[in-house]
């Protein structure tokens, strides 16, 4: 599924606002105001043209719309959704997945997208763009794992291969300290 008309991309806009009590960073539905609250799982997110856009990754069509700009759980289908689903796959300035907590506020952010491939680039743009809202780049956590050319850990061989629900995003090399974070959207 790609989504051609700009209007029903607009649709999954996102806000950010900084907490000024501690810097963190609140993710709020463009349209209603209301925080985003992703879930364990995360949302897949785009930035293009300075607006975030993000939704539940879906890779398999079901007969939920959670994670649908209203948030509402409808009996309707839903299309696999993915990070090229935003823009028909053209170009995006970052990519990847975030997470947010029950009250809106940003605890990880992944650079993880299988059509974008995101590196350090990508990372600069995002975090770069979360400053230029006010967040204190010290209140989340980053998979820094691409960026420093980590390798993720490997199974040990008597390891069932692939356990129920195993993804990429259990072997993150996460990151806490600011410093880098601001080192890379200074690099922006």
């Amino acid at each position: 599924l790609y989504i051609t008309d700009p209007k029903v991309s607009a649709s999954y806009a996102l806000d950010i606002l900084a907490d000024p009590a501690d810097g963190s960073a609140v993710v709020l539905d463009h349209d209603t105001q209301l925080p985003v609250s992703t879930g364990k799982e995360g949302w897949i997110f785009v930035l293009r043209d300075h607006v975030l856009y993000g939704s539940q990754k879906v890779t398999a069509p079901s007969s939920s719309a959670a994670g649908s700009p209203d948030n509402n759980c409808t009996s309707k289908p839903r299309q696999r959704f993915h990070h090229s689903t935003f823009f028909g796959g053209k170009a995006v300035a970052s990519a990847g997945i975030f997470l947010t907590n029950e009250q809106g506020r940003l605890t990880d952010l992944w650079p993880h997208s299988g059509h974008y491939r995101p590196g350090e680039a990508h990372m600069q743009r995002a975090l770069f763009f979360l400053q230029q809202q006010g967040v204190d780049l010290s209140t989340f956590d980053v998979d820094m794992q691409q960026i420093f050319k980590v390798s993720r850990k490997k199974a040990p061989k008597d390891k069932i291969k692939h356990e129920e629900n195993e993804s990429a995003t259990e072997n993150v090399h996460m990151e806490q300290n600011g410093l880098e974070k601001t080192l890379l959207s200074k690099k922006a």
